[in-house]
C-alpha cells in the first residue's frame, strides 16, 4: 500500500476521535419542524430599589424537550442573584407542558456575579412538549433608581431525547429599571 493512504488510515480515526472528545463539536440539529420555538426573560419592566423579583426563562413552542442549556448576562452593579451559588433560592426549576425540570447553575467565572450558567434535565426520559418555564432566577435590585440592566440569554441550547439539538430557537433580551 501507498505510505500515504496508510498514513490516512491511521490519522483520521484519530482526528475524528479527538474531534469529538474535545466538546467543540454541538449535537445535531433536528430535522424536524420545530415551529418557531421561542425563549424569554418575563420580569417586571420596573422593580424597587432592594426588592427582589422572579425573572422566569419562558418557553414557547418546544417539541420532545429532555434538557437545556443557557448562560444568563446582567449588570451586576445593578441587579444580583439571591442565595448562595448553586442554591435553589437563586435559581429553581420549572416545568414545560407537564414535565418538570431540575436545574444546576453556577456563576461565569465561579463566584462573581453578572453571568450564570444553567444546565436543566427532565427527569428519567421523559420530554417535554409545549409552553412553559424552564427555570425562574431570583434577583436583588441592588443599583440605584434610574438605573437598569439587560437580561441577556446566551450560549443557549435545547436538546431533545434523542440529544439532538432543537433547531430554530430565538433567545429574547429583556431589561428592567430600577424605581424608588
Amino acid at each position: 500500500m501507498d505510505r500515504t493512504l496508510i498514513a490516512l488510515l491511521f490519522v483520521a480515526p484519530l482526528v475524528l476521535m479527538a474531534m469529538a472528545c474535545s466538546g467543540e463539536s454541538s449535537p445535531t440539529p433536528t430535522s424536524s419542524p420545530t415551529h418557531g420555538v421561542a425563549v424569554t426573560v418575563d420580569f417586571p419592566a420596573e422593580v424597587p430599589q432592594g426588592s427582589e423579583f422572579a425573572a422566569g426563562l419562558s418557553i414557547v413552542g418546544v417539541e420532545g424537550l429532555a434538557s437545556f442549556q443557557v448562560d444568563v448576562s446582567y449588570d451586576p452593579l445593578v441587579l444580583e442573584v439571591v442565595g448562595g451559588e448553586g442554591s435553589d433560592e437563586g435559581v429553581a426549576g420549572g416545568v414545560v407542558g407537564s414535565t418538570s425540570f431540575s436545574t444546576n447553575w453556577a456563576f461565569v467565572p465561579l463566584g462573581v456575579q453578572g453571568k450564570l450558567r444553567i444546565i436543566g434535565r427532565s427527569p428519567g426520559v421523559e420530554a417535554a412538549t409545549g409552553d412553559g418555564m424552564l427555570a425562574e432566577v431570583t434577583f436583588r435590585a441592588i443599583g440605584t433608581p434610574g438605573e437598569g440592566s439587560d437580561v441577556v440569554l446566551s450560549e443557549g441550547m435545547l436538546v431533545d431525547s434523542s440529544g439532538h439539538e432543537i433547531a430554530d430557537v430565538v433567545w429574547q433580551i429583556a431589561s428592567v429599571e430600577l424605581t424608588e
